[in-house]
């Protein structure tokens, strides 16, 4: 058995407050690893809460911020303090102000920071504020091997199926994910993991915030699309679920969609889309 722990912070962040959402996460942080966590995840931008409407670029840069900052230092010395890997959505400072990514920071256990992952699906004004880059990168941990996706970019399936062909044996997807479209919350996460054969683990952020509500439902669900835990909706929660990671392999011994894959039809794809 691969056995590992995973944390969900179902952070409600306070809106432009980072010094209040960087000690209240790292409580938070504290909590879920003294319940076992080995892997915990922060929700879409954690730091600086989410509201395009309330934000100038210029303002949301301001409270942005670098890799080196305040709040990624203190939580990389969290990290190896406490032996746990840390995902933190975050906006991110880039060298070309006022634009930034919507970015995933990876922290390993023993504090080094990985390769970031930036949003590359970018939901309607966000394109006004930040950047992508295609990156998808698959990070090596002692569990296993794990992929990054930030809210809106679950909705594509391509994103999840080339984390899978890359190794990603658990995909861990971190949103700020509003109330209008929590029915295809519910529908759509539990199929990525069916339809790669792997463990999904989604942290939402819960609140409300002036002109966006954010209802909470942070889960972890099996590689056959079965959701093994749930937070509730109506407060922050600290979802805490173990799963064991040789599942994946031995499920794919059944459902052998990777293996029944045609490749042709990815060229055929690509060709239309340039119709």
């Amino acid at each position: 058995m691969r056995e590992v722990t995973l944390g969900m912070i179902q952070l409600e962040p306070k809106l432009g407050d980072v010094p209040y959402n960087r000690t209240h996460s790292i409580e938070l942080i504290r909590h879920a690893a003294a319940k076992g966590a080995q892997i915990i995840v922060l929700p879409e931008t954690s730091l600086t809460g989410w509201d395009a409407m309330e934000y100038s670029r210029e303002a949301w840069y301001e409270m942005a911020e670098d890799l080196d900052g305040e709040s990624v230092t203190q939580f990389r010395i969290l990290a190896k303090e406490l032996g746990v890997y840390l995902v933190v959505g975050m906006a991110l400072r880039t060298n070309q102000p006022p634009v930034m990514e919507n970015a995933m920071v990876f922290i390993d256990d023993e504090g080094n920071l990985g390769e970031v992952y930036d949003k590359n699906y970018l939901f309607g004004p966000e394109k006004e504020y930040f950047t992508a880059h295609d990156r998808f990168p698959v990070y090596d941990t002692r569990y296993g091997k794990v992929g990054l996706l930030c809210c809106y970019d679950a909705n594509f399936p391509e994103t999840s199926r080339l984390l899978t062909l890359k190794g990603a044996e658990l995909i861990l997807h971190c949103a700020s994910w509003r109330r209008e479209d929590e029915d295809v919350w519910h529908l759509m996460l539990p199929v990525r993991a069916a339809d790669n054969v792997v463990f999904f683990a989604s942290a939402n952020t819960f609140g409300q915030a002036k002109h966006r509500y954010t209802f909470g439902r942070s889960k972890v669900i099996n590689p056959r699309g079965i959701v093994v835990a749930e937070a509730g909706m109506a407060a922050e929660e600290v979802l805490v679920s173990t799963i064991d990671l040789d599942q994946v392999s031995a499920w794919r011994k059944e459902m052998l969609y990777l293996d029944d894959l045609n490749p042709a039809l990815f060229k055929q794809l690509d060709e239309e889309m340039k119709a």
